[in-house]
């Protein structure tokens, strides 16, 4: 996942502090992905599930294996990894190059191929894709509608996207690094003007979320239960507030 795709219009310490992360970090999004109790976060590794799901209903039910799928805003290239294991031939795009060398270092001997790039002019032919997913890429930029205007022009028609973002829960972004965050009327109301037939789900409830910020040791036992059950997984839990947001838009 990209931190910050180069058409931001960014300002502010925080904002310029994205840019940083692989630097400073390495690939941590696979460390993330893991199911060790400390180093694991049981958080992420849900949102990349639930995306994976999406993008498995691709073109109706569908599975991805066969298809052509653009990670956009790839970043260290997990999801890219776990499409690809799914049989998908993908695609991953984003800005930082520091990124992009971690993913292909991780995904040796896997369908995947790499391109350094920015969200607003894809680097692509348009319907060239059966899938486009995009996860947590949207809230960093300062004009959503461009941005899914190119995702629609690189499907193919009857293609899907498969766009996720934070829910607004706050009047200012929860998280200082991004431009914007939606409430989830808002979200849909950005989505439809470019992709007026899609579907929208929710997860991650936002009480564990919460706790685990509180409480380090509702971290480490989130990532106990994930083994069996992620609590962050799956959608509409039952659960007043949600944290994350999708959109399975099709072309």
């Amino acid at each position: 996942m990209a931190d910050t795709p180069n058409s931001l219009e960014a300002d502010g310490s925080e904002r310029e502090k994205a840019f940083l992360r692989y630097e400073e970090k390495g690939g941590y999004h696979w460390a993330l992905n893991s199911y060790h109790p400390l180093r694991g976060n049981a958080f992420v590794r849900a949102r990349y599930a639930n995306a994976l799901e999406l993008a498995e209903r691709e073109g109706g039910g569908g599975e991805t294996g066969g298809k052509l799928v653009l990670d956009h805003g790839c970043g260290d290239g997990v999801l890219t990894a776990m499409l690809a294991r799914r049989g998908a031939r993908v695609l991953g795009l984003d800005n930082s190059e520091v990124a992009l060398r971690y993913a292909l270092k991780r995904t040796v001997g896997l369908d995947t191929h790499y391109q350094a790039g920015g969200v607003y002019d894809l680097p692509y032919r348009s319907e060239a894709f059966d899938c486009v997913v995009s996860t947590q890429v949207i809230e960093h930029i300062a004009e959503p509608g461009r941005l899914l205007g190119e995702i629609r022009r690189v499907l193919k028609t009857g293609g899907r996207a498969v766009i996720t973002t934070r829910i607004r829960l706050t009047e200012k972004p929860i998280d200082p690094t991004h431009v914007q965050e939606w409430f989830e009327e808002e979200f849909r109301k950005v989505i439809a003007e470019v992709f007026p037939r899609a579907e929208y789900f929710r997860s991650h409830p936002a009480s564990w979320m919460e706790a685990s910020y509180r409480f380090k040791w509702m971290k480490v036992l989130a990532n106990l239960l994930s083994v069996v059950r992620n609590p962050y997984a799956g959608f509409d839990s039952g659960y007043r507030l949600h944290v994350i947001q999708y959109a399975l838009a099709t072309k």
